[in-house]
Protein backbone atom coordinates (compact mmCIF):
# COMPACT_ATOMS: atom_id res chain seq x y z
CA UNK A 1 0.00 0.00 0.00
CA UNK A 2 1.21 3.55 -0.55
CA UNK A 3 0.47 5.91 2.41
CA UNK A 4 1.28 9.38 3.17
CA UNK A 5 2.20 11.00 6.36
CA UNK A 6 -0.75 13.78 6.54
CA UNK A 7 0.99 17.33 7.67
CA UNK A 8 0.11 18.89 10.99
CA UNK A 9 -2.44 21.33 8.99
CA UNK A 10 -4.47 18.62 7.17
CA UNK A 11 -4.72 16.53 10.29
CA UNK A 12 -6.44 19.63 12.44
CA UNK A 13 -8.51 20.36 8.86
CA UNK A 14 -9.62 16.47 9.63
CA UNK A 15 -10.29 17.13 12.88
CA UNK A 16 -11.91 20.07 12.37
CA UNK A 17 -14.41 18.76 9.79
CA UNK A 18 -15.02 15.95 12.16
CA UNK A 19 -15.72 18.34 15.22
CA UNK A 20 -17.92 20.41 13.08
CA UNK A 21 -19.98 17.89 11.32
CA UNK A 22 -20.56 16.24 15.10
CA UNK A 23 -20.27 18.52 17.62
CA UNK A 24 -17.56 17.64 19.60
CA UNK A 25 -13.95 18.21 20.65
CA UNK A 26 -12.32 14.80 19.65
CA UNK A 27 -8.52 15.62 19.90
CA UNK A 28 -5.82 12.98 19.18
CA UNK A 29 -2.00 13.12 19.35
CA UNK A 30 -1.99 10.09 16.87
CA UNK A 31 -0.64 10.73 13.56
CA UNK A 32 -3.03 10.77 10.06
CA UNK A 33 -1.81 8.40 7.35
CA UNK A 34 -3.31 8.45 3.90
CA UNK A 35 -3.67 5.94 0.96
CA UNK A 36 -6.17 7.16 -1.09
CA UNK A 37 -9.20 8.14 0.00
CA UNK A 38 -8.67 6.22 3.31
CA UNK A 39 -7.44 7.78 6.53
CA UNK A 40 -5.86 5.59 9.28
CA UNK A 41 -4.50 6.65 12.69
CA UNK A 42 -1.69 5.76 14.00
CA UNK A 43 1.35 6.31 16.61
CA UNK A 44 3.34 9.07 16.24
CA UNK A 45 6.33 6.89 17.35
CA UNK A 46 6.19 5.46 13.37
CA UNK A 47 9.11 7.70 12.52
CA UNK A 48 11.25 5.13 15.28
CA UNK A 49 10.09 1.86 12.38
CA UNK A 50 12.72 0.60 9.98
CA UNK A 51 10.69 0.12 7.16
CA UNK A 52 13.60 -0.74 4.64
CA UNK A 53 13.21 -4.57 5.27
CA UNK A 54 9.72 -5.12 5.57
CA UNK A 55 6.56 -6.10 3.53
CA UNK A 56 3.50 -3.69 5.01
CA UNK A 57 0.42 -4.46 3.64
CA UNK A 58 -1.75 -2.23 6.16
CA UNK A 59 -1.30 0.24 8.74
CA UNK A 60 -3.48 1.67 11.79
CA UNK A 61 -6.80 1.74 12.77
CA UNK A 62 -8.87 2.96 9.70
CA UNK A 63 -10.75 6.04 10.31
CA UNK A 64 -12.55 7.18 7.96
CA UNK A 65 -12.97 8.37 4.28
CA UNK A 66 -11.91 12.20 3.27
CA UNK A 67 -14.33 13.22 0.24
CA UNK A 68 -13.49 16.19 -1.09
CA UNK A 69 -13.78 18.75 1.96
CA UNK A 70 -16.25 16.28 3.09
CA UNK A 71 -15.28 13.55 5.58
CA UNK A 72 -17.18 10.11 6.48
CA UNK A 73 -16.10 8.01 9.70
CA UNK A 74 -15.70 4.36 9.92
CA UNK A 75 -17.34 2.14 11.69
CA UNK A 76 -14.09 2.26 14.02
CA UNK A 77 -13.79 5.90 14.16
CA UNK A 78 -17.51 6.14 14.78
CA UNK A 79 -16.46 4.42 17.84
CA UNK A 80 -14.03 6.86 18.70
CA UNK A 81 -15.97 10.25 17.95
CA UNK A 82 -19.49 8.78 19.28
CA UNK A 83 -19.16 9.24 22.85
CA UNK A 84 -17.95 12.68 22.26
CA UNK A 85 -20.82 13.55 19.46
CA UNK A 86 -23.14 15.65 19.94
CA UNK A 87 -25.34 16.11 17.05
CA UNK A 88 -26.09 14.25 13.87
CA UNK A 89 -26.85 10.92 15.56
CA UNK A 90 -29.42 7.85 14.72
CA UNK A 91 -30.82 5.59 17.72
CA UNK A 92 -31.75 2.55 16.98
CA UNK A 93 -33.38 -0.04 18.88
CA UNK A 94 -31.88 -3.61 18.92
CA UNK A 95 -33.96 -4.93 16.02
CA UNK A 96 -33.12 -1.96 14.09
CA UNK A 97 -29.45 -2.02 14.49
CA UNK A 98 -29.40 -6.10 13.97
CA UNK A 99 -31.37 -5.23 10.53
CA UNK A 100 -29.02 -2.52 9.76
CA UNK A 101 -25.61 -4.59 10.43
CA UNK A 102 -27.62 -7.26 8.14
CA UNK A 103 -26.84 -4.36 5.35
CA UNK A 104 -30.75 -3.62 5.32
CA UNK A 105 -31.70 0.21 4.46
CA UNK A 106 -34.49 1.58 7.43
CA UNK A 107 -37.25 3.82 6.54
CA UNK A 108 -37.35 6.42 9.82
CA UNK A 109 -39.05 9.17 10.09
CA UNK A 110 -37.49 12.82 9.97
CA UNK A 111 -38.54 13.01 14.20
CA UNK A 112 -36.15 10.16 15.02
CA UNK A 113 -33.24 11.78 13.34
CA UNK A 114 -30.87 14.20 14.66
CA UNK A 115 -29.65 15.91 11.04
CA UNK A 116 -29.30 14.70 7.58
CA UNK A 117 -26.69 13.54 5.58
CA UNK A 118 -23.77 11.32 7.02
CA UNK A 119 -24.75 10.32 10.83
CA UNK A 120 -23.38 8.08 13.35
CA UNK A 121 -25.65 4.89 14.51
CA UNK A 122 -25.63 4.43 17.91
CA UNK A 123 -27.57 1.68 20.08
CA UNK A 124 -27.57 2.00 23.40
CA UNK A 125 -24.09 2.59 24.50
CA UNK A 126 -22.84 0.85 21.60
CA UNK A 127 -21.68 3.04 18.18
CA UNK A 128 -21.42 1.00 14.67
CA UNK A 129 -20.85 3.28 12.36
CA UNK A 130 -22.01 5.86 10.33
CA UNK A 131 -25.01 6.29 7.30
CA UNK A 132 -26.42 8.20 4.95
CA UNK A 133 -30.11 9.73 5.87
CA UNK A 134 -32.06 10.93 2.69
CA UNK A 135 -35.55 11.23 2.19
CA UNK A 136 -36.86 9.29 5.02
CA UNK A 137 -34.32 6.61 4.74
CA UNK A 138 -30.83 5.10 6.61
CA UNK A 139 -29.24 4.09 3.69
CA UNK A 140 -26.31 1.32 4.96
CA UNK A 141 -23.25 2.03 5.08
CA UNK A 142 -21.79 -1.32 6.79
CA UNK A 143 -19.32 -2.67 4.40
CA UNK A 144 -20.31 -6.20 2.71
CA UNK A 145 -17.78 -8.25 4.27
CA UNK A 146 -18.56 -7.22 7.41
CA UNK A 147 -22.27 -7.56 7.93
CA UNK A 148 -23.95 -10.14 9.64
CA UNK A 149 -25.59 -13.34 8.70
CA UNK A 150 -27.98 -14.99 10.55
CA UNK A 151 -31.41 -16.72 10.02
CA UNK A 152 -34.13 -15.67 11.79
Amino acid sequence: MNFKILNNKKKKEILASVNRKWGCDYTTENAFLISGERVYMITRDLDKIDFENLRINSMGLFFGTLLDKDFVLSMEGSMLVGPLAKKNIVELSFEELRDWLKGQDLKLPKERVDGSGSLIVKSGRDYAGTAIYSKGVLLNQVPKTRRILCAD
